[in-house]
């Protein structure tokens, strides 16, 4: 999961919304010219819910549903954004037509269908109990992750615990074997998804299921972290995982990183970042002390000996910093702020590094009461923004979760 850097512009909104996603944005999914057939067994746990929660007043067409087709089927570049809008618009209408189409879709072998199946039923009726048991037993973790992004991007947080616990608590062997495939294919794990299904901005939220079950789910943490720590497991799959690690830093992430650092000889992606990681999560006195521990055993031999000196000398220079503003004081600064500024762009480059501190922050620490004013104050700033692009609503609610953390 890259997050990479943006520098700050004076373009409009992405001056603000591009800086504060330093360590959130995700690449898109690769967009496919035409539909691809992604085959899975049927989500039969899809069709009776559906039958209980949308009226079926006409039998399955037989002619192909437009809308669908669009959707589906239609070349990038052949159609406009509003087009997609317009066939989003055609189902929630709830035609005779579009809910036969929408059962047809629910019940499909094809996780693509079944995917924009779950989108749909859920802009029309909402998180209901039937659609969400649906999702979190669907057979593609595409289709069982986007529920979980459906309802955090809604703020439905209480919800989205329980969905997430619920997928942990009944997480298989087969789901793990599952997910590494998909990350060992592209680092976000993301399918290639029919165009009109990526202007949706669909088929993105793996990884940060992932990183959910790392924080909520003891055992899928352990089991991740076999796969993460096995040289027989993809490289690609690997350094994806350590990404999300590092995004969460979930229970044990430090313990995870020195046994990472510590398989003397492998020359892994994963083991190359991991000397990074460690250096920027580590207290600097502690971090040093046991790297130079186990720096003492460490051959000539090991292809990455020389990342031994690249995380001590940034270990060093944390602990030769100033010493960085209090919590407190980087609250008080940013609420100062925000509260003045009328939108994210009327604040100053100043202003705008201190909130994305302010917001990293909470990758190690819990929000607290006092954060609730400033953080629901920068996600009003948010939302108000015209350019709403994935990286955008991410972050979003990523800050709305943050405040009712805090509020609670």
């Amino acid at each position: 999961m890259p997050h990479p850097k943006r520098t700050l512009t004076l373009v409009g909104i992405m001056i603000g919304v591009g800086f504060l996603a330093l360590i959130f944005f995700r690449q898109s999914p690769p967009v496919n010219t035409a539909k691809t057939t992604m085959t899975a067994p049927p989500a039969k746990a899809l069709t009776a819910p559906v039958s209980a929660t949308l009226p079926q007043t006409a039998p399955p067409s037989i002619l192909p549903f437009p809308p669908s087709e669009l959707l589906l089927h239609a070349k990038a570049g052949s159609f406009a954004a509003k087009a997609v809008t317009d066939a989003v618009a055609a189902f929630t209408a709830k035609t005779p037509e579009a809910l036969a189409e929408l059962t047809r879709l629910a019940a499909s072998s094809d996780a693509s269908e079944r995917l924009l199946a779950l989108y749909l039923r859920l802009e029309i009726e909402g998180p209901t109990s039937a659609i969400l048991t649906a999702a979190a037993s669907d057979p593609s973790p595409w289709v069982s992750s986007q529920a979980a992004e459906w309802l955090y991007f809604h703020s439905r947080f209480d919800l989205w615990k329980a969905y997430v616990q619920d997928i942990g608590g009944a997480w298989t062997p087969a789901q793990t074997a599952q997910v590494i495939a998909n990350f060992a294919a592209t680092p976000t794990g993301s399918p290639e998804l029919p165009a009109g299904l990526v202007i949706l901005q669909l088929g993105r939220a793996l990884p940060d299921l992932v990183g959910a079950l790392l924080n909520a789910t003891p055992e899928v943490r352990a089991t991740l972290e076999i796969a993460l720590l096995d040289i027989n497991t993809s490289p690609t799959a690997r350094t994806a995982l350590l990404d999300i690690f590092n995004e969460t830093r979930p229970a044990g992430y430090l313990s995870t990183l020195e046994k990472l650092i510590s398989a003397r000889g492998e020359d892994s992606p994963a083991r190359f970042n991991a000397f990074v990681n460690y250096a920027s999560t580590a207290d600097a006195s502690a971090g040093m002390s046991w790297l130079e521990s186990i720096a003492v055993a460490t051959t000539p031999a090991d292809p990455l000996a020389f990342r031994f000196d690249v995380a001590k000398r940034l270990l060093a220079e944390k602990a030769a910093s100033p010493v960085a503003q209090t919590r407190a004081d980087t609250r008080d600064q940013i609420t100062i702020a925000v509260t003045a500024a009328t939108s994210l762009r009327a604040l100053s480059e100043a202003d705008l590094r201190t909130l994305n501190r302010y917001v990293e922050q909470f990758r190690d620490l819990a929000p607290e009461r006092a954060d609730a004013p400033a953080l629901k104050r920068i996600a009003t700033l948010l939302e108000a923004e015209p350019h709403r692009d994935y990286s955008a609503r991410r972050l979003t609610a990523r800050v709305r979760s943050l405040a009712a953390q805090a509020s609670i």
